[in-house]
């Protein structure tokens, strides 16, 4: 008889229940079912980063330690702690000073436009200011 009333009370708390937990717990439930069907086959139960990350996130949003099936609550808060952990101490790759190489196909581009550029050839003879004043006289005259 107790365990009558024990239901009926939960079954009427979970009518009051707000959308957002009810959405949460879906997400939840939804999250194992993956994981299930991903385990098929094997003996044991991985967990990649994103759906501890998902489950970190959903117990922040919720208290769902009590609802998990797949894991401890220990587990959990320790999954939680390793995330903030890692997020607070982010190691960054090592740093790649400089310029970017050029290829080498741009390299032979730029030289071949430079060795066939007759002003650059001139320019660099010192000969280019001499002809530009040479040309400048013969147009006004």
């Amino acid at each position: 008889m107790i365990a009558f009333f024990a239901t009926l009370l939960r079954f009427f708390l979970q009518a009051f229940r707000s959308k957002r937990n009810i959405l949460i717990e879906n997400a939840l439930l939804k999250k194992e079912n993956e994981i299930l069907l991903r385990k098929m086959g094997k003996k044991k139960v991985h967990f990649g980063f994103d759906d501890k990350l998902l489950l970190v996130v959903l117990n922040r949003a919720a208290d769902i330690k009590r609802q998990l099936t797949l894991v401890k609550p220990e587990t959990l808060l320790y999954w939680q702690r390793t995330v903030i952990k890692r997020f607070w101490t982010f190691e960054h790759a090592p740093a790649k000073r400089g310029r970017k190489p050029v290829d080498t196909e741009v390299k032979n581009l730029i030289l071949s436009m430079k060795n066939d550029n007759v002003l650059c050839e001139k320019r660099s003879a010192g000969q280019f200011s001499a002809d530009w004043q040479e040309s400048g006289s013969e147009d006004s005259g």
